[in-house]
């Protein structure tokens, strides 16, 4: 049965107190034991969050984990380190997926035919974990290569050889 829409101001505020605690995703408090489970997760599934939320009916959502990690430093530090060894745990993934070919051919009409679908998803899948594994280790897993000629002695023979190339090739300064 409907309820009566409310005639005063006063029957109007006393049904949005009401609604107001009707509202809303329940509060999940921070727990110590279950910051420490939700490290673990991280740290040996390669997987995202809400998977891992998905499959673990006793952790709060994905939200609620974030929020954790914005008002409990220690968590947020632990949470850090679980992603970093998540970022391996999907470098190794990236071995698996590209050593099985088990799917990587179907049989049709005309004998055995690459499956480029499949192919194209395994290609997906490395490139998805090549990335995030560059975004979460730059110094293990990124592209780009830091050169650090470090110290004067190395410093000095850099300026003496471009000073030995200007003199052969007479390059002017700008």
């Amino acid at each position: 049965m409907p309820k009566k829409k409310p005639k005063t101001r006063k029957e109007h505020e006393a049904l949005a107190e009401e609604n107001k605690k009707k509202l809303g995703a329940p509060t999940f408090p921070f727990n110590d034991a279950i910051a420490t489970l939700i490290c673990e997760a991280i740290s040996s599934i390669p997987r995202g969050m809400e998977f891992i939320c998905a499959t673990h009916p006793d952790f709060p959502c994905k939200t609620t984990i974030n929020i954790w990690r914005l008002h409990h430093p220690s968590f947020a530090a632990d949470y850090k380190t679980a992603k970093l060894v998540q970022a391996n745990l999907l470098a190794e993934d990236m071995l698996d997926i590209a050593d099985d070919s088990t799917h990587d051919t179907t049989i049709g009409k005309h004998g055995l035919i690459m499956d480029s679908e499949y192919v194209a998803r395994s290609r997906l899948r490395i490139d998805t974990r090549k990335w995030l594994s560059s975004q979460l280790l730059p110094d293990d897993y990124g592209s780009t290569i830091n050169v650090d000629v470090g110290g004067d002695k190395a410093k000095e023979v850099v300026v003496k050889g471009l000073a030995k190339v200007k003199a052969k090739k007479n390059v002017r300064e700008f």
